[in-house]
């Protein structure tokens, strides 16, 4: 029974350590294998450009052409194509589809020569062939509108002379005014002119106190306004106060963090390490030329230095043209170059970060507290 247990337990432990060692085999796969990539690009007044990109068993292709518009890319696996696109220029037309819409085909209308097209006979116009346009008589109803019109204007009306009017010499004593309405009118107008004073002076009272209300409502406005401005700037205050602080506080745990042993020696490795890194980014294989120049000589002589900077410009096949008098843009280059991951993971092992990373952390909990 114990043998059996222990075989069962010896099975057990080699499957396990076969699952472990393909996930480190795949770990170190993908760690290990190089990214190819690939880049060429032509230029001169339109822009040509070919990328690649190859890793393990996948493939990218990109490519495309400002003269033509056409871009093209696709991903294939194991040579077997899973994706791709073409896209053509939108103003790509198809001469054959074109032509069979007007119901030849294309290879018929290109075989045809002059002596294959129809002749059309297009008769001329003489005089005999002319429409002859019949102009009709005035019907017998404008005629008789006509004489109607002619009747109305000779019919007249008399209406006769108007009667004079006349004024008699007793109707002056209508207008008469007596006297005792003279009196009465004085003293309707007496009254008339008091009462609009007290309705002046009414409504003068009311406007008064409306706008003793209104200037004692704004004023009171104006004091809580400015009580809670007077507090906003107060809670301000405070917080700028606290941030003064903190800051104090985060910049004298930057200077403790900074002067550590752990991160002087990380700070070296990272300096290198940068260097390293975009070295081994950088294409290894660059050929071709480039003739390049600018308005301004200056600004071609800045280019010229930038381009200088970069570890791939010195290479055999590679030839750079700055042209300082005319403005000229030609380039046709091919870069080739390869990315390794693990490479790049490198500073994931490195004990001296690890340090600093903790060293951090422990700074930034005991401010915490």
């Amino acid at each position: 029974m114990l043998h059996i247990l222990l075989t069962i337990l010896k099975f057990l432990l080699f499957a396990v350590l076969i699952i472990l060692g393909l996930i480190l085999f795949l770990l170190l796969l993908v760690l290990l294998s190089p990214i190819h990539y690939r880049a060429d690009v032509k230029y001169k007044d339109k822009v040509k450009v070919f990328a690649k990109i190859r890793y393990l068993i996948v493939t990218i292709r990109v490519s495309f052409d400002q003269e033509t518009k056409e871009l093209v890319n696709e991903t294939r696996v194991l040579g077997i194509r899973l994706k791709g696109k073409k896209k053509k220029p939108e103003d790509e037309t198809d001469p054959e589809a074109e032509i069979e819409k007007h119901g030849k085909s294309y290879d018929e209308f290109a075989g045809a020569g002059e002596d294959d097209l129809p002749e059309i006979d297009i008769p001329e116009a003489g005089e005999d062939d002319l429409p002859e346009i019949d102009i009709p008589e005035a019907s017998k109803t404008e005629k008789e509108a006509d004489t109607a019109g002619k009747h109305l204007k000779a019919f007249k009306v008399d209406y006769g002379e108007p009667e004079a009017l006349s004024v008699s010499e007793d109707s002056s004593e209508l207008i008469e005014v007596p006297q005792d309405i003279e009196n009465g009118s004085k003293e309707e107008n007496v009254n008339f002119v008091a009462g609009i004073i007290a309705k002046v002076m009414d409504t003068v009272g009311r406007i008064v106190s409306k706008v003793a209300s209104v200037v004692a409502k704004v004023f009171e406005k104006i004091s809580d306004k400015a009580d809670e401005i007077s507090d906003k700037v107060d809670s301000k205050i405070d917080d700028i106060d606290s941030k003064i602080v903190k800051a104090e506080q985060t910049i004298d745990r930057f200077e403790k963090f900074w002067e550590l042993e752990c991160t002087e020696k990380t700070k070296v490795y990272l300096s290198k390490y940068i260097k390293s890194v975009i070295r081994h980014i950088a294409p290894r294989k660059a050929k071709g030329y480039a003739e390049y120049g600018f308005d301004d000589a200056a600004k071609t002589g800045e280019v010229t230095g930038y381009l200088s900077l970069l570890p791939c410009m010195y290479q055999k096949k590679l030839y750079l043209y700055p042209n300082f008098q005319d403005k000229v843009m030609d380039i046709e280059v091919s870069l080739k170059g390869y990315i390794v991951l693990g490479y790049l993971a490198r500073i994931i092992f490195s004990i001296n970060l690890w340090k600093t990373l903790m060293a951090a952390r422990k700074l930034k909990s005991s401010a915490s507290k």
